[in-house]
């Protein structure tokens, strides 16, 4: 059974009974086979493996794994005539401090007297609207998350696609009753160009799309560090002492990552490394073993390597426990790279590569190109998270330019990009969002949305526009034409309030007609429009359309964001509102 990413353990994981997944087990008095369910089945199996007995998951459990919801108010402005002039009093009156405290706007001793608060809420280019999101359990200062604004009740506003939300703050809080909302302190800030589904607008789309709601995507920043606590069961300064030094020896480096505060609770300071990777290092804190005897980690590795080829097995577990023992074992962990069973190889192989063996890389290329392994997709996403950059990117670039699921190729791409890869070239666009091309010769043209954490769009190959052409945006927002020869695309912008922009070029190459329609809008000193400033979301859609109707011959394709990740088993402290 295979339970999760490569980012959490069985233990972090809070499993969800599945109707008809049972097994069996004999009841000692009755002698009757009793159903047992999957999860229950697994959660005993954990138990009973080495790679939970003794560590320091086995003796406590954390505070603080929970989403941290924020809230607050904020003015989204560039709207045309689709804003709203209405906002209640007691709205406006905090908007308008935070505005004035982070933009000093209307402050004579800044010399922006002359800009009025009142008169840009009042207008009908502006709409005040709610912003609210969650911040991801134990997220290091500077993590980025996405928001949701929404337009606020018995205003005017009718659209905000095309707008951008000014920096507001935004607060923790709780709901104390019905209606009842406790705020706390400023905890994130949240700006950002406004996404609004483009296909949820198109006649087509089964679901109506609400033009009053919109994504900031990537527009929260997390101001500091979220508190997390290692809990033990049984309170005991000793232990907790113990815990503190097994985890400074294993990831300080000479630094306090954890610190006793008491009895009962170690605080954890997360390393900077693990940006991103925060439950990923708290799985690997779980994991850690409290035995100090001489030569326990080479006898406990064995005892692990033993118990990998069981189907049944925790296996992503077996693999942290056998990290979190360190470098020294690693030769146990080599012993299973040609093993027989292919999920011995691969968690062997994504161990070995998490403790920086290059051998790891061939055992993990390998599934990373068979495309009937039930591990290839992992296995392409551990070769992009790895550290040993120069190694991973040659099976990430196998996988590219391969004839391999669009998934498959995808996941290559990201760990391409997150290794920063000389062969990505990266260009922010408008400064609204960034074009990564990668000139892969295999495989076919492949251009990719995210549309999660971060504006980034991706040109996987070498795309160009058939010709003759003629496209015009559903709203018209933009017409495209080119006759049969031409080596040009004509591009008109027509803004929402009916301006029209004069007509200009673009290379019929994919790369420069998103770089002609994501820059910004204006002229340069011959009086040539160099950009038509169309918003991310704009120009999925066209681009999207120009896919559909066959004038550019790529897949498509946009991300999906799966559902968040389980993040453990939470416990009331009595303390809800610790972090308010």
């Amino acid at each position: 059974m295979k339970l999760c990413t490569a980012c959490m353990s069985t233990a972090l994981l809070v499993l969800s009974p599945s109707a008809g997944c049972q097994s069996s087990s004999r009841d000692a008095d009755t002698g009757v086979d009793e159903p047992v369910s999957e999860q229950a089945d697994a959660i005993r199996r954990f138990n009973e493996s080495k790679a939970y007995q003794g560590t320091i998951g086995s003796y406590s459990w954390f505070e603080g794994i929970g989403d941290l919801p924020v809230r607050g108010y904020g003015l989204v402005v560039g709207l045309g005539e689709n804003g709203s002039r209405r906002c209640p009093a007691r709205i406006r009156r905090r908007l308008s401090a935070e505005i004035r405290k982070k933009y000093g706007l209307g402050d004579a001793r800044k010399g922006l007297d002359h800009i009025s608060l009142e008169k840009m809420i009042n207008a009908p280019d502006t709409a005040v609207v709610f912003v609210h999101g969650s911040i991801r359990p134990a997220a290091l200062a500077g993590t980025k998350f996405d928001l949701t604004i929404q337009a606020l009740p018995d205003t005017e506003t009718t659209s905000l696609a095309g707008g951008r939300l000014y920096t507001c703050d935004l607060r923790y809080y709780q709901q104390r009753g019905a209606g009842v909302v406790q705020e706390g302190k400023v905890v994130a800030r949240g700006e950002g160009p406004v996404f609004v589904n483009p296909f949820a607008q198109r006649e087509s789309s089964a679901t109506p799309v609400d033009l009053r709601t919109a994504r900031i995507i990537g527009g929260g920043t997390n101001r500091k560090a979220r508190r997390v606590r290692v809990v033990l069961s049984s309170p005991s300064y000793a232990m907790a002492v113990n815990v503190q030094d097994k985890i400074n020896d294993r990831f300080g480096g000479g630094a306090k990552i954890a610190v006793a505060e008491s009895p009962s609770y170690i605080s954890l300071k997360i390393p900077s490394e693990y940006q991103d990777r925060e439950l990923y290092f708290l799985a690997l804190v779980r994991h850690l073993y409290l035995s100090r005897e001489p030569g326990f980690e080479n006898r406990r590795a064995l005892d692990l390597a033993a118990e990998m080829p069981d189907l049944r097995a925790p296996h992503d577990s077996i693999g942290l426990a056998l990290e979190g023992l360190g470098k020294s074992i690693r030769p146990a962990v080599r012993s299973l790279y040609t093993h027989a069973l292919p999920h011995v190889t691969f968690y062997a192989a994504r161990t070995g590569l998490r403790m920086s063996d290059d051998l790891a890389v061939a055992v993990l290329g390998e599934h990373a190109l068979d495309p009937n392994s039930p591990y290839q997709e992992e296995a392409i996403r551990t070769l992009g998270e790895a550290a040993s950059r120069f190694r991973t990117t040659h099976p990430l670039w196998q996988v590219l330019n391969s004839n391999l699921d669009i998934n498959a190729r995808v996941s290559a791409y990201e760990g391409l990009v997150g290794h920063q890869d000389t062969f990505v070239s990266s260009k922010n666009i408008g400064n609204n969002f960034i074009m990564d091309h990668i000139p892969a010769h295999d495989g076919g043209d492949l251009i990719y949305c995210k549309v999660a954490t971060e504006q980034r769009i991706a040109i996987i190959g070498t795309p160009r526009c058939k010709t003759p052409l003629f496209y015009r945006h559903a709203q018209g927002l933009v017409t495209l034409t080119a006759d049969a020869q031409a080596q040009e695309i004509t591009a008109i912008r027509q803004t929402a309030s009916g301006r029209v922009s004069p007509p200009t070029t673009a290379s019929l190459e994919v790369t420069e007609l998103i770089s002609l329609l994501g820059a910004k809008a204006g002229t340069d000193k011959f009086g040539k429009v160099n950009g038509l400033g169309l918003d991310y979301a704009q120009i999925i859609d066209v681009i999207a359309g120009l896919c559909e109707n066959g004038t550019i011959d790529a897949v498509f394709k946009i991300e999906r964001p799966g559902t968040v990740e389980a993040t453990g088993p939470k416990r009331q402290t009595g303390r809800p509102g610790s972090e308010l």
